[in-house]
C-alpha cells in the first residue's frame, strides 16, 4: 500500500532567532494549560521553519536542524513529567470499588484494602502484612491450593476460585489474579508500589453489600453448558419462563438446570444468582484494566466485553475488548474506529443495526480501550486477533466497516478471513498521514505534521493522555470539524456528538498511550498491507467537502486497493459516517445475501 509522495520532509531549515523561544513556550503551554490545544499546533508550524503561512511553498518546510531539535526535544521530556504530575487524577482518592489482597512468593500477605480485610477476613487467619498466609480452616487451605495450581497450568488471566465450607457450601466466591494481571492501583495498596515481579498471586471479589460471573464462570463453579447458557439469561434480565422459551427447553427443564445452579454456588434465590453474576463481572473488568480505573462498561453497561486470547509464545494472554451490539441474531459487521477512540458506539447506531438486522462488533483494538498491548502489533497481528475473535463468537461471515483510519485495519481483517467476509466497506478512510496535506485546517496540520515529525508522536500522545478531559478535548474536536460547512451543520444538529467523542478518546487512552501511539507510528510510516487474501468487494464512501482529507487524498491512498465501488456525496462531510450509517449497514448486508 503505497501511496503518496516517498519523502515527507525537505531540508533541515536555518533557526531564526526566536524560534527556539516560542517552540518551547508552545511546548509547555501545551502540556501544562488544562483547556489548551492551540499550541500543539503552533509548535508543529515552528518545527516546520515557521513556514506556516499559505503561501509557503512545501518544499521550503520539514525537518528542524539538530540542535533545534535536540533542544525541542529535552523541553518535551520534562513538559510531559509536567503534564502527568498536573493534570493525572488523586490515585489516593477513590479505592478499588472491590476487595483485594495480595500474596508475595515467599507466601506472605503483602498487603489489602479495607474492603479486602472485610471479605478476606472470614477465610483468612490473619491479615496482616508481612505475616505468613494461613487460612481459617484446612478446607479453604484446600481451595486455595488447587484453586493455585489450575491458574498455573493455564496461564491465563484471572479465574474464579471458590471457598468452601466443611459441609460443602460455598464460604466465598473471588477471583485468582496471577502478577500480570493485577492492576497497577492495586499494586499501590500500601502507597509505596510493590513489585509485581515478587507477588505469587492476588484475590478479589465485590465488596460486602456490594453487586458477583466472569470469564470463566462456568468452569470454575461447575456449571454445565446448558446451564451456562441459563446463567446468562436471567443475569440479562429474562424470567425463568422467558429464558427458557429464548433456549427452545421446557420450563421444567430451566427449573431442573437453575436447582443445580443454585446447588453448585450455594444460594436459594434466582436474585442472588443475578447478584453474584453481575458482581463477579464487574470486578472482572476492573481487574482487566491494568491501570484500575473505572472502565465505561462497568459503570453505564454498554456492551463491552473481554475476550481472552490464546496464550503467546512467552505464555501471556492478552485480552481484547469488544462490543457485541444491536441485533442479537442479525448479520455480523466489524467496525473499525478511527485512531485513539475505543470501540465505543452510539445509541441511535445501536438503534439503526437493530432495525437493519445488523449485528455490531467493535473492538478496542490492542492498547487502546480495555485491550492489552500488543508488543507485535501491526495491521497483520490486529488482523489475527480479528480472526480469532470472528472464530469464538462462532460467525462463519461477516462484513467489514470502517471509519478514516479504521480503514486499514478492515482491509487486513478482509484479507485474514478470506472468503468469510461479504464486504468491506470504508468510510471517509484514510491510510497514511500525507506530509503535504494543506495547512489550512487544524486536523490537517495535526496529522500532517505528525507524518513530518514522526519523533513527536509519543510525547504529544503522552500529553493528550494526561490532559484527557472534556475541557481539553471538546474544544478541539469541535475545531476539527468546524472546516467542513457539511460537517458544521452536523455538529450543530446534534450536541452530542462532540461529547461523544469525547468519551471514545477519554476511554481509548484509558488505561495506555501504546495502542495510539504505535497506530500513529505505523501511518506515519506507511506500512504496507499484505491483501491477497482479500476476496470481498471494497466500497468507499466519500464526502465531498470533508476537511480531514480531500478526493485526491484518498484516491492516492488507495491507488493499490481493489475498490468496486467508490461513492462521491455532494454535501456532505467527514462525518457522513453518522449521517448515512444505516444506510450503509443496509448496503453491507444486502451484499451479503
Amino acid at each position: 500500500m503505497e501511496s503518496g509522495p516517498g519523502g515527507g520532509v525537505g531540508t533541515a531549515q536555518p533557526i531564526k532567532g526566536n524560534e527556539i523561544a516560542e517552540a518551547v513556550d508552545a511546548v509547555y503551554g501545551f502540556a501544562t494549560i488544562p483547556d489548551n490545544w492551540e499550541d500543539l499546533i503552533r509548535l508543529l508550524e515552528h518545527l516546520d521553519g515557521g513556514a506556516a503561512a499559505d503561501d509557503a511553498p512545501e518544499e521550503t518546510t520539514g525537518a528542524p536542524d539538530n540542535a533545534f531539535r535536540d533542544v525541542v526535544v529535552s523541553h518535551l521530556l520534562r513538559a510531559q513529567e509536567l503534564a502527568d504530575r498536573l493534570h493525572r487524577s488523586d490515585e489516593s482518592a477513590p479505592d478499588a470499588p472491590y476487595a483485594y489482597l495480595l500474596i508475595d512468593r515467599e507466601r506472605r500477605i503483602a498487603g489489602c484494602n479495607a474492603s479486602g480485610a472485610e471479605v478476606f477476613g472470614e477465610v483468612v487467619a490473619s491479615l496482616e502484612t508481612g505475616k505468613r498466609l494461613s487460612f481459617a480452616s484446612e478446607e479453604h487451605g484446600h481451595n486455595f491450593a488447587d484453586a493455585l495450581k489450575r491458574a498455573g497450568e493455564s496461564a491465563a488471566g484471572p479465574s474464579i476460585m471458590r471457598f468452601l465450607s466443611d459441609e460443602g457450601g460455598v464460604d466465598l466466591l473471588c477471583y485468582l489474579v496471577p502478577p500480570s494481571s493485577v492492576p497497577a492501583a492495586m499494586l499501590r495498596a500500601g502507597g509505596e508500589p510493590l513489585d509485581r515481579d515478587g507477588l505469587l498471586c492476588a484475590l478479589a471479589a465485590p465488596e460486602r453489600g456490594g453487586a458477583q460471573g466472569g470469564p470463566d464462570v462456568r468452569l470454575a463453579l461447575g456449571l454445565t453448558p446448558a446451564e451456562e447458557r441459563l446463567a446468562a439469561r436471567l443475569k440479562s434480565g429474562l424470567a425463568l419462563k422467558e429464558a427458557a422459551a429464548d433456549l427452545n427447553i421446557s420450563v421444567n427443564t430451566a427449573r431442573n438446570q437453575l436447582k443445580s445452579i443454585f446447588e453448585k454456588l450455594g444460594i436459594k434465590r434466582q436474585s442472588d444468582l443475578v447478584r453474584h453474576l453481575v458482581e463477579l463481572n464487574m470486578v472482572a473488568a476492573f481487574l482487566d484494566t491494568p491501570s484500575g480505573e473505572t472502565p465505561r462498561d462497568a459503570e453505564g453497561g454498554d456492551g463491552r466485553r473481554i475476550f481472552h486470547l490464546p496464550a503467546d509464545g512467552s505464555g501471556q494472554a492478552r485480552a481484547l475488548a469488544y462490543r457485541d451490539l444491536g441485533a442479537r441474531d442479525g448479520f455480523p459487521v466489524f467496525v473499525f474506529q478511527s485512531l485513539i477512540v475505543s470501540g465505543l458506539m452510539r445509541p441511535e447506531e445501536i438503534e439503526a443495526a437493530r432495525r437493519a438486522g445488523v449485528r455490531l462488533i467493535s473492538v478496542d483494538r490492542p492498547g487502546a480501550g480495555l485491550s492489552t498491548p500488543d508488543p507485535d502489533f501491526d495491521y497483520a497481528s490486529c488482523a489475527r486477533d480479528c480472526r480469532a475473535l470472528a472464530d469464538h463468537l462462532g460467525l462463519r461471515r461477516a462484513a467489514m466497516f470502517a471509519w478514516a483510519s479504521g480503514a486499514p485495519f478492515a482491509l487486513a481483517a478482509g484479507a485474514e478471513l478470506g472468503e468469510r467476509v461479504t464486504g468491506v466497506m470504508l468510510v471517509a478512510p484514510r491510510l497514511v498521514f500525507q506530509p503535504d496535506m494543506e495547512r489550512t485546517h487544524p486536523a490537517a496540520e495535526f496529522f500532517g505534521g505528525l507524518r513530518r515529525h514522526p519523533w513527536l508522536i509519543d510525547a504529544v500522545f503522552s500529553i493528550i493522555r494526561s490532559k484527557r478531559s472534556r475541557r481539553f478535548l471538546g474544544p478541539m474536536i469541535k475545531r476539527f470539524f468546524e472546516g467542513s460547512a457539511a460537517d458544521a451543520a452536523v455538529i450543530e444538529r446534534d450536541p452530542s456528538l462532540v461529547p461523544f467523542f469525547v468519551d471514545g478518546v477519554i476511554e481509548g487512552l484509558d488505561v495506555t498511550r501504546e495502542g495510539p501511539v504505535r497506530e500513529a507510528q505505523m501511518f506515519a510510516e506507511k506500512k504496507s498491507l499484505d491483501l491477497a487474501g482479500l476476496t470481498a468487494p471494497v466500497t468507499v464512501w466519500f464526502g465531498e467537502d470533508d476537511r480531514m482529507n480531500k478526493p485526491d487524498d484518498v484516491s492516492r491512498m488507495l491507488k493499490n486497493i481493489p475498490v468496486a465501488d467508490f461513492r462521491l456525496f455532494p454535501g456532505e462531510g467527514h462525518l457522513i459516517a453518522i449521517t448515512r450509517f444505516g444506510e450503509m449497514l443496509e448496503m453491507l448486508k444486502r451484499t451479503a445475501n
